[in-house]
């Protein structure tokens, strides 16, 4: 099993504002960029901006999910 990867899809809105994009996850997506062979090392999980996020809250629970790294 790989590691999981999880960031928001860049371009979301909150509320009215946008398109915007997370600050903690843009540099990440540089790196994958830079380095394309590191996207067969991870599974790269995209998330949408709203709560709850189900999927990660599968992972690391309601209470995480603004921000984990396990």
């Amino acid at each position: 099993m790989k590691d999981q990867l999880y960031l928001l899809r860049p371009g979301f809105f909150n509320g009215a504002v946008g398109p915007m994009y997370c600050g903690h996850c843009a540099p990440i997506e540089g790196v994958l960029s830079f380095f394309p062979q590191l996207r067969n090392l991870v599974d790269v999980n995209y998330l949408e901006f709203p709560r709850p996020r189900a999927a990660l809250i599968a992972v690391v629970g309601e209470e995480n999910q603004s921000f984990a790294i396990i």
